[in-house]
């Protein structure tokens, strides 16, 4: 048995692929590129779908027939050392994610995130208003929704005026108005004439 004494955190697994063989999905990968470790010195955990983690090891396979090939899977895998091999028990990184099903592209492009429904919804609210901005202002109905207040008419004002001249020759006929060359006089005192006959 050979034991590491070394702390060695080892590389992801890779050449990772993944096929259906009838109605099951093999997964299969490399060990990492250690001279001369036979296959029981690793652990690997294999993480399906972020659902379900498997950990196998002395072996570079995985078969589960919990998929059906319709579906969409991705497939991470990381690695450590058997505890026989190093008392080093660090896992690795994962692996890049491998995929199989809808999407064999192994890109999330064609997801929808929140963030692109809000720009899609922002988007499509400003070309609807837009559209209906023109269209009632096209087909006049702009000015039915709101239509403009109107003025009052010349006449109106024209009959106002004419009411405050005529208020003021009223005002002016009560109160006589003293010219320069009338002068004013004061009685004080009232005597009467006697008649003579």
């Amino acid at each position: 048995m050979i034991f590491l004494y070394i702390q060695v955190i080892l590389d992801p697994p890779s050449n990772i692929t993944l096929t259906y063989r009838s109605d099951d999905l093999e997964i299969k990968w490399e060990k990492p590129e250690i001279q001369s470790e036979p296959d029981s010195c690793f652990m690997y955990n294999i993480n399906i779908n972020n659902k379900e983690e498997v950990n196998i090891s002395e072996k570079n396979i995985y078969i589960t027939p919990k998929y059906h090939q319709n579906e969409r899977i991705y497939v991470t895998i990381r690695v450590k050392w058997n505890e026989d091999c190093s008392k080093y028990q660090e896992w690795s990184a994962w692996s890049k994610p491998y995929i199989i099903g809808d999407n064999m592209k192994g890109d999330d492009s064609t997801q929808l995130t929140p963030h692109h429904i809000l720009i899609v919804i922002g988007v499509g609210t400003a070309i609807i208003l837009i559209v209906i901005v023109l269209v009632c202002y096209r087909f006049r109905i702009w000015k039915k929704l709101f239509p403009q207040v109107p003025k009052p008419s010349m006449k109106l004002f024209e009959q106002v005026e004419e009411n405050q001249k005529a208020a003021q020759k009223m005002s002016a006929a009560e109160i006589p108005l003293m010219t320069k060359d009338e002068e004013e006089f004061t009685c004080s005192n009232v005597t009467e004439i006697p008649e003579t006959m």
